[in-house]
């Protein structure tokens, strides 16, 4: 049998290495502003279904980007939640209860509102992630 040997010849690299490096940087701008977009949304849903007695737990909630901007989280940090003065009752808090909130003690069922809102969410953060990938 025959051997067949193909020879691809690139010219100008260069160019093809500049040209791939800009398309991968238009996804990535995409894709981090989709991300900010997603998050600002899932912190807006989240906040309106967040337990709301006080307002405390509400007024503590953050919004933290990774420091290559591709990943956000949504919560609540213990060192600037326990020791704050609430507001409306004048007390010190001394618990980081979001955690007994969301999962529930032996008194109270919990309310996993962050599901909830993810849940509520998911079809835009995909469309929007989808559309940055398409981009």
């Amino acid at each position: 049998m025959a051997r067949i040997t193909y020879r691809i010849g690139l010219t100008n690299a260069d160019a093809t290495r500049a040209r791939i490096r800009t398309r991968m940087q238009r996804k990535r701008e995409a894709w981090e502003e989709a991300t900010v977009l997603n998050a600002e949304d899932d912190f807006q849903v989240m906040a309106g279904l967040c337990n709301f007695k006080t307002g405390y737990m509400l007024a503590h909630m953050v919004l933290l980007f990774s420091a290559d901007g591709l990943e956000y989280f949504i919560g609540w940090v213990r060192s600037k939640f326990v020791g704050d003065v609430n507001p409306v009752t004048g007390e010190t808090v001394r618990v980081f209860y979001p955690v007994f909130v969301i999962k529930g003690t032996s008194r109270m069922a919990g309310n996993d509102f962050r599901l909830e809102a993810q849940r509520i969410t998911k079809p835009r953060r995909l469309a929007r992630y989808k559309q940055a990938l398409a981009a």
